[in-house]
């Protein structure tokens, strides 16, 4: 990881607020704002793995088979698709 040495101008009495909370949680002010500072980062996105990983692992546990998995979610896909056409069409909009 790389560093980046900034100077901000912040009002006086901003840094005091800063400093009493960064004391509250017995952390000195400059390691107390670059924990601000990297929990106010947006989130990485998750990896197609990561999201799978929870029912990838549950699939594993159970033993099933690729074949039986397929056929598990081909049936699914069936259902969906009957149980769709078996709804009143939409009225097309203008």
């Amino acid at each position: 990881m790389s560093l980046l040495l900034t100077q901000i101008e912040i009002p006086v009495e901003t840094v005091e607020l800063l400093g009493r909370n960064a004391a509250a949680r017995r952390l000195p002010l400059a390691e107390y704002l670059r924990v601000v500072a990297e929990n106010d980062r947006p989130p990485q996105p998750l990896t197609f793995d990561e999201i799978l990983a929870p029912f990838s692992a549950e699939v594993e546990a159970s033993g099933i088979t690729d074949e039986e998995l397929d056929d598990l979610i081909q049936t699914a896909r069936r259902e969906v698709y009957q149980a769709k056409q078996q709804l009143p069409a939409e009225p097309a909009h203008a």
